[in-house]
């Protein structure tokens, strides 16, 4: 039993590799965290020549200014096109960041920041929304807010599904799942504080197993860029999941039994959450 698939028609191998669907969010970070800031910077420029006021492309120079130490320029510009601009959830995004990097802000205070984002998303530009929760739920996790970061990609992954036509439904989104993905979100308290990329050997396997696996399903069913770095930090911070990282399945199955089906390459039946019936 070595194939997953999250739908229970569709098929997805959940190869661990990232593959070309990278945005340019997630480009520009992989960028920052090899310090290759001038390729970053001739990227952007390619982005802002052709549309200077990119919400993405703003959120991600505000970014690039952090990680060379030069907030205050991002601050001031991004201030200017709020006044522009005040419904913009990107630069909305980027203002909440540059607060909370910049003057250490409180916990609670940044999560308020990232929820009154989403909600002037929804008010202004609902269409923008799925981008908005990804992305909030990457910077939330990135910081050690687990259970925030995972609510929001949750919440990014709910609205792309809507949108999905043509397939079969998600498993892990069927309405007999509400009660487990509602446990886990509450289980994910135990990761708060544990900044992706650092030990979390302490962590319960089960817990980590279960948010590589929504991680990996928003990715590579939903298209969801921002989950892969998050589901790839976290596989590897832990033994057992960063031994098993070629092959996931027995862990899938083992924790996540009712959110994918398993299907043998000899074509048996699938193993799943219906297979009793």
């Amino acid at each position: 039993m070595d194939l997953l698939d999250p739908r229970n028609q569709r098929h997805t191998t959940f190869q661990k590799t990232q593959s070309e669907g990278q945005n340019l969010y997630t480009k520009i970070y992989e960028m920052l965290i090899k310090k290759q800031y001038r390729k970053a910077e001739e990227l952007l420029g390619e982005h802002f020549s052709r549309d200077p006021f990119s919400g993405e492309a703003m959120l991600s120079w505000a970014e690039l200014m952090l990680y060379q130490g030069e907030p205050e320029i991002a601050i001031y510009k991004i201030g200017e096109l709020l006044r522009d601009f005040p419904e913009n959830p990107y630069y909305r995004l980027a203002e909440a960041l540059l607060i909370a990097e910049t003057t250490k802000r409180d916990e609670e205070l940044f999560e308020l920041d990232l929820v009154n984002v989403a909600d002037f998303a929804e008010d202004y530009c609902p269409d923008d929304l799925p981008d908005i929760f990804a992305k909030i739920g990457f910077n939330a996790t990135a910081r050690g807010m687990w259970s925030f970061g995972m609510f929001n990609f949750i919440e990014a992954m709910k609205l792309k599904e809507e949108l999905s036509t043509g397939v079969d439904p998600l498993i892990l989104l069927w309405p007999t799942n509400e009660e487990s993905l509602h446990l886990y979100w509450k289980k994910a308290w135990a990761m708060q504080g544990r900044v992706s990329g650092y030990s979390i050997a302490d962590v319960p396997l089960e817990l980590v197993v279960q948010t590589v696996c929504i991680l990996l399903i928003a990715y590579e069913d939903l298209g969801i860029c921002e989950a892969w770095p998050i589901a790839t930090l976290l596989g590897h911070s832990h033994r057992e999941t960063r031994e098993a990282w070629d092959n996931l399945t027995s862990l899938f199955s083992r924790f996540c039994f009712d959110w994918i089906q398993i299907r043998s390459r000899d074509g048996a039946r699938p193993f799943g959450p219906w297979s009793a019936n």
